[in-house]
């Protein structure tokens, strides 16, 4: 009988050096959704037409960065590693994200106000680099915690959204002071 004889190496990462690539796309079609999401509900929200043309263009553009990702052809200096490539790649991503925030500016400047445009832009900026980010977390229940808060602070943001522009609206109608007038009133009288 021979011995048995094997080679054991030990690994950080499952797939290196390209696991955070793989673990980081899965979060890109997430993000993606969540993105056109809460990019309708926003323009909706502060009263802006809604038409498929220019939201189908967003999503686009926001998936740009992740496609070029994807492609693997994104150029590097030589100081990277062919083992740091797709770590190298993964980090460029919200860098590449400049170019897609750029061009949704100017896609969308001529028929969305501004309030709505900056709000649309800081959601595709945070939801590129945010959710790119979240493939570096080491393991899968940070991971899926990371992205529950960031739920949930997209849940808190549409709620804030909905409730400014609200009290907005009813304060430039100058109904707003007048219905906290009454409602003191009334809690007066129960009193």
């Amino acid at each position: 009988m021979a011995p048995i004889m094997g080679l054991s190496v030990t690994q950080k990462w499952l797939y290196a050096p390209y696991h955070q690539m793989i673990v980081s796309l899965p979060y890109a079609a997430r993000a993606s959704l969540l993105f056109i999401t809460m990019a309708v509900l926003t323009l909706l929200i502060c009263g802006v037409r809604v038409n498929i043309g220019p939201i189908a263009l967003l999503g686009a553009l926001f998936l740009f960065p992740f496609l070029i990702l994807m492609s693997g052809y994104f150029p590097y200096p030589d100081s990277v590693t062919p083992d740091n490539l797709a770590v190298y790649q993964v980090r460029m991503t919200p860098l590449i994200s400049l170019v897609s925030l750029i061009l949704a500016f100017l896609l969308l400047k001529k028929t969305t106000p501004r309030l709505p445009l900056g709000l649309v832009l800081l959601l595709m900026a945070l939801s590129i680099a945010g959710y790119v980010f979240i493939g570096f977390l080491p393991d899968e229940q940070k991971r899926n915690s990371t992205e529950a808060l960031i739920q949930a602070c997209l849940i808190g943001y549409i709620f804030a959204l909905t409730l400014s522009m609200r009290l907005l609206s009813l304060g430039a109608s100058g109904k707003f002071f007048a219905k906290v007038k009454k409602w003191f009133a009334r809690s007066k009288a129960r009193e």
